[in-house]
């Protein structure tokens, strides 16, 4: 039997802050999660971008992208079945969902936050990722 402590296969330490916008506490935030979750699963670290090229009606988009794909090839590789991530915006949880769907095809998702995270490029006030994570998982991410 597992230990209590290691309830996970692997810790996704996704430090990214450029979907929201907001970079000021986002990373030390996320560095001091990152730690406590390390506690209960194996940690691998998404390597930060500071790509600061918006495209695609997206702010950052570029450095959001890049790291989308770091968190991609990290998961792709692990062969986690259950996965804890300690991110900085939203958007983090697009590159896990995704994986978690593969790997469960009858996964279900509840998402709980302040506002829907379901906006498009078109649709967003701001252009930052951060609100539109849903639609990214429901299949109405910008094109790459």
């Amino acid at each position: 039997m597992p230990s209590p402590r290691m309830r996970f296969d692997l810790s996704l330490a996704y430090p990214q802050w450029q979907g929201s916008g907001r970079h000021e506490n986002l990373p030390r935030g996320a560095a001091a999660v990152a730690a406590i979750c390390g506690e209960y699963a194996p940690q691998v670290q998404v390597q930060p971008c500071d790509d600061d090229a918006d495209a695609h009606g997206v702010r950052r988009w570029n450095a959001i992208f890049a790291q989308f794909q770091s968190a991609r090839h990290l998961l792709a590789h692990s062969g986690a079945r259950r996965v804890l991530t300690a991110g900085g915006d939203c958007a983090v949880d697009v590159a896990v969902i995704d994986y978690l769907n593969g790997v469960h095809p009858d996964l279900g998702v509840i998402w709980i936050d302040a506002h829907l995270d379901a906006n498009t490029p078109e649709t967003s006030p701001s252009g930052n990722f951060h609100g539109m994570p849903v639609s990214a998982i429901l299949g109405r991410a910008p094109s790459p």
